[in-house]
C-alpha cells in the first residue's frame, strides 16, 4: 500500500530537564504483557532472555531458569501453549529450523533440540562439547546448519538428524562471542565484545575473513540489501558493508541507553531494544539512520526483540516477561490512501520466510511494461510471475513456490526482481519446507 502524507505537524516538547525534543513521526504502542507465566525454575525466577517467532506466528521464549515456553497471540493477549523445563543450565537463546525443530542454547548446559507440533515440547537431543564453555547464542543457517556462539570459546557448527547433533567444525580465535547472523552465500557474522567478525562456512569448516574492532557489538542483523547493522552497546546502531575481506563503516546513530538487540520489520524498519532507553524504531536509506518512534515506559532492561509475520513486535523483557507492541503512524500525521503512487516501488514479500505461498506487492505511478521474475541463488530463472503492461496503481502477485514447469522448489533463498521502465529492484525471499 502507498500512503501520501496530507498533514505534517512538528511538535516540540520541553522535557523535565529543560532540553528540547522533537516529537517523532510514529509511535510504538503497548498491546499487552505476560509476566504471570514466567514460572519458577530451580535457580530462581524465569527471566525472558530471547524471543523467536515462527512463520505461522507461534512465539518461542527462552526463559532462563524456567526453560522454554511457547505462546500464541490473538491480537490482544498471549495464549500459553507449552512449557519445558531444563535439567541443567538455563535457556539463553532459541532458534528454529523449517521442519518444526527448536534449538536452545542453555549456557553451561550445552545445546538442546526439541520437537513442537502444537502440543508438547519434546526434548530429542542434547550435546555439550565444551564443559568449560558457555553456549550463549544459536542461529540456524539457510541449509539447516546450527551455529552456536560459545562465549569465550569460539563458534561451533552442528548438523542435526532428528535424534542427534554432530559437530562439523569449531573455530576459536578469542573474543567474547554474542550473537550470530548468517548470509545466504555462506558468510557467518558474529557480534562480539571486541567487534564484528566474519567467517566463511563451506559446509565443513570455518575460514576467518575479517574482523573490525570499532565497537563492542551485542547483536547483528543483515538487511535486504546486504548492509550489516549492529547494536553496539554504548555506541548505538552502526551500519557496515562487507566486501569479502574487510568491513567498511557506513554510519552510526547513538540514541542513548545500552544497545542490546535488533530486529528487522518486513519493510526494512529497524527496531532496537536498549537498556535504560527502551524500544526505538529507525529507517535506513543506505547512508543515514532516522529515528521514527520511541517507547521507554515499562522497558528498562529489554533483552531481545522480534517482529511477527503480522508486524506485531515482541519484547523479551527480562524479569518483566514477554510484551507485545504495535508500530503505527503518529496522530500528527493524517495518512490517507492514495490509489495513484508517486513512484515505482517493490515491497518485501509477505510472509517471509514462507511455505508454500507468499505475496509480492509493487506500486506503479504510470502505465508501464512490468516484468516480475523469480531467480534462485545461482541466478537461474525459476519462474516469470508477470510480463505484461499495467496501468498506474498498487498490485499484488502471489507465488505458490512452484517453478515454471509446475514443480515445487527446494528449501532455500530466492530472489524476485521487478523491472518497470528504468526501475530495477530485487528482494530476497526465503522458502522453508
Amino acid at each position: 500500500m502507498n500512503y501520501t502524507c496530507k498533514l505534517r505537524i512538528l511538535i516540540i516538547i520541553l522535557t523535565t530537564n529543560g532540553t528540547l525534543q522533537a516529537q517523532l513521526p510514529h509511535t510504538l504502542n503497548p498491546i499487552t504483557t505476560n509476566s504471570e507465566n514466567l514460572g519458577q525454575g530451580e535457580g530462581g525466577n524465569g527471566i525472558a532472555t530471547e524471543v523467536t517467532i515462527r512463520s505461522d506466528g507461534t512465539i518461542f521464549l527462552a526463559n532462563s531458569y524456567d526453560g522454554v515456553r511457547v505462546y500464541g497471540f490473538n491480537g490482544t493477549e498471549f495464549i500459553d501453549l507449552a512449557h519445558c523445563g531444563l535439567e541443567e543450565g538455563y535457556a539463553n537463546s532459541v532458534a528454529l529450523n523449517g521442519t518444526g525443530d527448536v534449538f536452545v542454547s542453555t549456557g553451561s548446559g550445552g545445546l538442546r533440540a526439541y520437537e513442537y507440533y502444537g502440543a508438547d515440547l519434546i526434548n530429542t537431543a542434547h550435546v555439550d562439547d565444551d564443559s568449560t564453555g558457555y553456549y550463549l547464542s544459536t542461529t540456524v543457517g539457510d541449509d539447516g546448519t546450527i551455529f552456536v556462539a560459545n562465549g569465550t570459546h569460539g563458534i561451533r557448527a552442528y548438523s542435526y538428524d532428528g535424534t542427534s547433533f554432530y559437530q562439523i567444525d569449531h573455530f576459536d580465535e578469542g573474543g567474547n562471542l554474542d550473537n550470530i547472523a548468517t548470509d545466504s552465500d555462506g558468510t557467518v557474522f558474529v557480534a562480539t565484545g571486541q567487534g564484528l567478525i566474519a567467517y566463511n562456512f563451506d559446509g565443513s569448516s570455518f575460514t576467518h575473513l575479517g574482523w573490525q574492532h570499532l565497537y563492542q557489538d551485542e547483536d547483528v542483523v543483515i538487511s535486504a540489501d546486504g548492509t550489516l547493522i549492529t547494536a553496539s552497546n554504548y555506541n548505538g546502531l552502526n551500519a557496515y558493508l562487507f566486501d569479502g575481506s574487510s568491513f567498511n563503516w557506513v554510519t552510526q546513530i547513538d540514541s542513548g541507553g545500552i544497545s542490546k538487540a535488533i530486529a528487522l520489520g518486513m519493510d526494512g524498519t529497524i527496531f532496537l531494544a536498549s537498556h535504560n532507553d527502551g524500544i526505538r524504531a529507525f529507517t535506513f536509506d543506505g547512508s543515514i539512520f532516522t529515528n521514527t518512534a520511541h517507547l521507554n515506559d515499562g522497558f528498562m532492561y529489554p533483552q531481545d526483540i522480534a517482529v511477527g509475520p503480522d508486524g506485531t513486535i515482541y519484547i523479551a523483557s527480562g524479569s518483566q516477561g514477554l510484551a507485545a507492541l504495535s508500530y503505527s503512524a503518529f496522530v500528527g500525521l493524517e495518512d490517507e490512501f492514495d490509489p495513484f503512487p508517486d513512484k515505482v516501488y517493490l515491497q518485501q514479500n509477505y510472509p517471509n520466510p514462507f511455505n508454500p505461498n507468499t505475496t509480492i506487492s509493487y506500486d506503479l505511478p504510470e502505465q508501464s511494461i512490468v516484468n516480475l521474475t523469480v531467480y534462485d541463488i545461482r541466478g537461474h530463472e525459476i519462474t516469470n510471475l508477470q510480463e505484461t503492461e499495467k496501468s498506474p496503481g498498487t498490485y499484488e502477485v502471489e507465488w505458490n513456490g512452484l517453478d515454471q514447469a509446475g514443480n515445487p522448489v527446494s528449501t532455500g533463498v530466492y530472489f524476485c526482481r521487478l523491472q518497470a521502465g528504468s526501475y530495477n529492484k530485487t528482494i530476497k525471499m526465503v522458502y522453508l519446507k
